[in-house]
């Protein structure tokens, strides 16, 4: 506990696994680690709790104090520092583990993709904003995922079929595309400070069409169900229109857009629509030849010395001079 508040601010407790592959004509053994045991914390006579049996196995291992502590569900396991310098301890755990225990037969790996992932990866935009797991429309107008860096198409299902997505839901992800595209794009014109107005228009468009059709995107579903023990009542919201494109990486974003009204299930456009939402970027601080050197290696992405002495309403000779004192 404590080792990652410096770095992370947290004091969740972590477990180093070093695991070694079993050689093709080795038998499996017996693995203790995948049971548990009990061990004395040491704060209370008697007291215990259940740790990995391998921990339990090899006290030389643990950094640390076994004990109880609070988590938010109750009390839980944690492991007190025994020093603040866990460093020294880590060094000499590692360097008593085994060593030099496989020998592994060199072989070459191939890292000439297949023709099927070359095809694939053709079909995926030129877009960085297209993603793990961000749905795209192909070249051929079929619906693609990126799964595991590769597009890879949508199967929709068909007949009696249980594979792939409905079709209803194959649709809405298709109208929910250029919304997310319309979103992005307007952010990233304003990021710029660019002309944003056309984005803007061109979204609402998007967004009026989906909604025609499907409804609000945030359109939701609530249900209510009674334990007959307890008499516990419980709420069950479900959002149908953007359950099917919850695997995209800006679901929450495209969800964000409209202002939703769950008494009277209606939406209107939010600011994105009408505003702007993202601040300009500030104006840069210029106050010698290398903050102007930086300001035009930013904006043209080469060295342009005319450029750097007009910002700077000096002379190019001077600039340099004062370029090659820095």
């Amino acid at each position: 506990q404590g080792a990652y508040r410096a770095d992370a601010g947290t004091d969740v407790v972590a477990d180093i696994l070093f695991f070694r592959k079993r050689r093709p004509d080795e038998e499996a053994v017996a693995a203790p680690w995948l049971g548990l045991a009990n061990v004395a914390t040491g704060a209370e006579e008697g007291e215990t709790v259940q740790v990995n049996r391998w921990f339990a196995d090899h006290p030389e291992l643990v950094l640390g104090r076994h004990a109880i502590g609070s988590g938010p569900f109750g009390r839980t396991y944690t492991c007190l520092p025994l020093h603040e310098d866990l460093e020294p301890s880590l060094i000499s755990a590692i360097a008593g583990l085994p060593a030099a225990i496989y020998c592994a037969k060199a072989g070459t790996i191939d890292f000439e993709p297949e023709d099927e992932v070359v095809q694939a990866m053709a079909e995926r935009p030129d877009d960085p904003s297209i993603r793990e797991g961000s749905f795209f429309v192909g070249e051929q107008n079929q619906l693609m995922q990126v799964v595991d860096g590769v597009p890879i198409a949508v199967k929709v299902r068909s007949g009696k079929s249980s594979d792939g997505v409905f079709a209803k839901h194959a649709l809405v992800i298709r109208k929910l595309i250029p919304i997310r595209d319309g979103v992005r794009q307007v952010l990233k014109l304003q990021e710029r400070d660019q002309p944003w107005q056309k984005a803007q228009v061109s979204l609402r468009i998007a967004w009026s069409s989906f909604v025609r059709e499907f409804g609000p995107i945030n359109f939701t579903s609530v249900s209510t169900t009674e334990d007959q023990e307890t008499g516990e009542v419980r709420e069950v919201h479900r959002r149908p229109n953007l359950a099917p494109f919850l695997d995209d990486p800006d679901c929450w974003l495209v969800a964000s857009i409209e202002d939703y009204d769950l008494e009277t299930n209606t939406a209107r456009p939010g600011p994105i629509f009408t505003e702007r939402v993202i601040a300009p970027p500030p104006a840069p601080v210029i106050t010698s030849a290398l903050d102007a050197l930086a300001v035009v290696l930013n904006e043209r992405g080469h060295v342009d010395l005319d450029h750097v002495s007009e910002l700077l309403h000096r002379d190019v000779d001077d600039v340099i001079g004062e370029l090659g004192e820095a």
